[in-house]
């Protein structure tokens, strides 16, 4: 459809509008597809999503149903105007023959628009110059939407490999990938092995000092009790009374100080209780 300044034209918002008329659904319905149209061109939104808002709010109202109307999609992004996005997103389906292992080439698979576009296929021609620009010569299109597809199909490489390597750890018998390589999941293998024995590091560390914190407190709540009863208790016979060594008792005792909880009356020679624990 023609644009005018990257946006839907009167002409174009009148024939969608005349096909939601055609649906049943009023002028002012009509009219928020309209707007639609110029939000996703003007802010790059996703214009789908839009028209499933609307239809789906339109069903729900309709026929009093509640839920999801639609499927979840399997991968759903937006694509902007820009060269990078456009470029990536060709280069997505350029992959996709040798995702499907039916070319071993980027250039291989027969009804490929990028075949058509080495060989010099007019259409295909003027597709890449479209994405990459009218000014770029060709050979600069081609040498930089190969660098995207390799860039690209590397990282699918490692994904698939990754992907592999989580299967087997988990006990699946996975065949090998010809996309792949063993010793890229091997070594994807190595990574998820190293990652899981840190975190399994740092949950023992977190329980360890859950349980160092828990002694603690226990140990301070029974110091408490026991200076309420005799504030002039020293700190050797609260390492005797709480079954510990006097090291420990001078830690817990000095941690109470500390945090405001104890306070020690020289003049007097007995503890203050500040606060509770």
């Amino acid at each position: 459809m023609a644009k005018a300044d990257g946006i839907v034209t009167s002409d174009e918002r009148d024939k969608v509008s005349s096909i939601w008329d055609k649906l049943g659904l009023t002028i002012e319905q009509s009219k928020y597809c309209s707007q639609a149209f110029n939000i996703a061109q003007n802010d790059g939104v996703s214009l789908h999503r839009y028209v499933q808002e609307f239809v789906a709010t339109q069903f729900d109202r309709r026929n009093s149903h509640k839920g999801t109307l639609w499927e979840s999609a399997y991968f759903d992004r937006i694509v902007t105007r820009s060269v990078k996005d456009m470029a990536e997103c060709l280069a997505y389906i350029h992959l996709n023959p040798i995702r499907a292992a039916a070319s071993d080439r980027f250039d291989g698979y027969v009804w490929s628009s990028y075949s058509a576009f080495r060989k010099g296929e007019p259409i295909a021609t003027a597709g890449m110059r479209f994405v990459y620009g009218e000014a770029v010569p060709d050979g600069e299109i081609a040498d930089r939407h190969e660098y995207l597809l390799e860039t690209l199909l590397e990282k699918e490489r490692l994904r698939r490999a990754e992907e592999i390597a989580r299967k087997r750890a988990v006990g699946y018998e996975i065949p090998p990938d010809p996309l792949t390589t063993e010793a890229m999941v091997a070594q994807k293998a190595a990574h998820i092995a190293e990652v899981q024995k840190s975190l399994v590091e740092l949950h023992e560390t977190g329980r360890a000092e859950r349980r160092c914190t828990a002694k603690r407190e226990l140990h301070e709540k029974e110091v408490v009790a026991l200076l309420r009863a005799n504030p002039g208790m020293d700190v050797p016979l609260l390492a005797e009374r709480l079954g510990v060594g006097i090291s420990m008792a001078y830690h817990v005792v000095g941690g109470m100080r500390k945090r405001g909880i104890l306070e020690k009356d020289r003049r007097r020679g007995v503890w203050n209780i500040v606060k509770e624990v």
